[in-house]
C-alpha cells in the first residue's frame, strides 16, 4: 500500500513538472506513458491517414512534420512548406523510425514550420 501511495505521489509530481515517471512496478515492465502522448501510427496503417498532418521520426535522428500525400509499401511522401513554397518530400520506409499524428498547428507562431527538420 505504501508503495502505491509513493508511486502515485511521484507520478503526480512528475506530471506537474512535465517529467516522465519511471515504469510502474505493476505494469509488467511496460514503460509509463505521458498523459498527453499520442500513440504511434504503425507504418502499414498510414494508408488511413493520407491527407492528415503527421510527424515522422527518422533513423537519422531528424523529425519531419507535414501532410501525408502518398503512401506505399516502400515509401511515403509528405507535403511540407519551405521558405520558397510548398515541396514534396519522399522518404523510404527503411528510414522511418516512428510516425505520430501531428494534429493541427496552433497558429500561435511558436510552432516550428510544418516542414521544419529538427534534430532529436
Amino acid at each position: 500500500m505504501h508503495r502505491r501511495l509513493l508511486t502515485a505521489m511521484f507520478a503526480g509530481t512528475c506530471a506537474a513538472t512535465g517529467a516522465v515517471a519511471p515504469a510502474d512496478a505493476n505494469a509488467a515492465g511496460a514503460p509509463a506513458h505521458h498523459a498527453g502522448a499520442q500513440a504511434p501510427i504503425p507504418y502499414d496503417e498510414l494508408v488511413h491517414h493520407v491527407g492528415e498532418r503527421i510527424v515522422v521520426h527518422t533513423i537519422f535522428k531528424s523529425t519531419r512534420v507535414g501532410v501525408l500525400i502518398k503512401f506505399s509499401k516502400v515509401e511515403l511522401t509528405l507535403d511540407i512548406p519551405t521558405s520558397s513554397g510548398p515541396a514534396e518530400l519522399t522518404m523510404p520506409k527503411a528510414t522511418v523510425l516512428r510516425v505520430l499524428p501531428a494534429g493541427k498547428p496552433s497558429g500561435t507562431g511558436h510552432d516550428a514550420p510544418a516542414g521544419a527538420v529538427r534534430k532529436n
